[in-house]
């Protein structure tokens, strides 16, 4: 191991438009910038690579776990839960009473971007308008769901930064001007 990777660390950050960590110097870099800060006895180098938008979506969901439930139970179960939301139980009664893996937020994932779920539940996700009510099956993990899209699809713009930081071991620092 080389001595330039021992005095630094690096890795790849992911800020979106709205994040606080966003700072506005951040924010003015273009392209190929870097920036340098010093921070809590740290020297922070941040290279700006790339701006991107990716999808996000947001649903809402009950898990029937297949390990601990019989295929036509599971069925059963969802056609009863489908059935009671569409007579007009609210769907945060029904996470609470049949989700098996105790969602604090009555089922509502938040949004989530693009990979971040396995493909079966994202694709179906994406695919199916707000206010629909489906299942969706992860036999491989033996996952099933009853899933209520909550929102309409969005992109969100996320901008991807290098970030480099050298601790301070007693070594002169250099802090590059802002362009």
């Amino acid at each position: 191991m080389d001595a330039t990777y021992q005095l630094f660390g690096a890795r790849l950050e992911v800020l979106a438009e709205d994040d606080p960590l966003l700072t506005p110097k951040l924010t003015a870099l273009t392209e190929g910038d870097t920036l340098s800060v010093l921070e809590n006895g740290e020297v922070q180098l941040y290279r700006f690579l790339e701006r991107q938008a990716l999808p996000e979506y947001r649903a809402s969901y009950i898990y029937l776990d297949g390990a601990i439930l019989g295929r036509s139970q599971i069925d059963s179960l969802r056609s009863l839960i489908i059935a009671r939301y569409k007579s007009g139980t609210p769907f945060a009664d029904l996470v609470s009473e049949y989700t098996m893996d105790g969602n604090p937020n009555q089922g509502d994932l938040g949004w989530f971007a693009k990979g971040d779920m396995v493909p079966e539940f994202e694709s179906a996700v994406r695919e199916h308008e707000v206010g629909a009510i489906f299942t969706v099956n992860v036999p491989h993990k033996q996952w099933y769901h009853v899933a209520l899209k909550t929102h309409a699809n969005r992109e969100k713009t996320h901008r991807y930064f290098i970030k480099i930081y050298q601790r301070l071991l007693g070594l002169p620092l250099v802090l590059l001007p802002h362009p």
